[in-house]
């Protein structure tokens, strides 16, 4: 066997199966990287902590302009005040009302007639967080979500009246 003669083709044969390795590496994390970076735009559009509304946010305010959101507070609790050119046409409250409870998030849906407003609780069975819909005409409440864990990104609550 002469070594003079497969040394040069291992060799070459090395570095070629590592080139194909990296080129389709390569491909691999251009893709991840094209991944990340649309993560990372939908996650600053629902950043937590921020309210959103799809697609184009507008929070406090409705999206129609008609109305904001207000958050006030007391010694025990704090809540939205929905405020049109009237003056407060309603106020969100937590599940339990008698509980003292911030508001953590808050959401108007895209017709601007109702406001979601999300609120945290915790208990030996695990955290949730509890969101109340309300009507914003009548201020009743119309409907509420739960979702295990605590979050702010609220913007799966009116994800229906989107589609």
């Amino acid at each position: 066997m002469n070594w003079k003669q497969v040394v040069p083709s291992v060799v070459v044969g090395a570095i070629l199966g590592i080139a194909s390795t990296l080129y389709v590496q390569g491909i691999q994390i251009a893709g991840i990287r094209a991944e990340l970076a649309q993560l990372r735009t939908e996650s600053e559009r629902f950043a937590p902590g921020r309210p959103q509304s799809s697609p184009a946010p507008s929070w406090p305010n409705s999206p129609d302009g008609e109305y904001r959101a207000v958050r006030i507070s007391s010694d025990s609790a704090a809540h939205y005040e929905v405020v049109g050119t009237g003056g407060t046409v309603m106020t969100t409250h937590a599940q339990y009302p008698e509980t003292p409870n911030d508001v953590k998030a808050g959401l108007f849906s895209p017709d601007s007639t109702r406001i979601a407003a999300a609120y945290h609780y915790g208990h030996e069975k695990g955290n949730y967080t509890w969101v109340g819909i309300w009507d914003i005409e009548t201020g009743n409440l119309v409907d509420t979500k739960r979702r295990p864990g605590w979050t702010t990104d609220i913007y799966w609550v009116f994800k229906d009246d989107r589609e």
